[in-house]
């Protein structure tokens, strides 16, 4: 839901969105147990599909 506002009222969203990202980023890449690398890549896949506009930035740091 908050993805889709995104397009609305982005000055409001995005800054909560970006520690979002940034949060899922972390936890994957730091994260010693598999259960939750699994559900940060689940929840890192849903909100690039609600809110690519943000994500263009990151892919580098996705990708790795």
């Amino acid at each position: 839901v908050t993805g889709r506002l995104a397009d609305r009222n982005p000055a409001y969203v995005m800054p909560a969105l970006r520690r979002h990202l940034l949060s899922l980023l972390t936890n994957m890449e730091n994260s010693p147990d598999s259960k939750n690398r699994e559900e940060s890549a689940r929840l890192l896949g849903s909100l690039i599909t609600s809110a690519p506009g943000l994500v263009m930035p990151y892919v580098s740091p996705i990708l790795k």
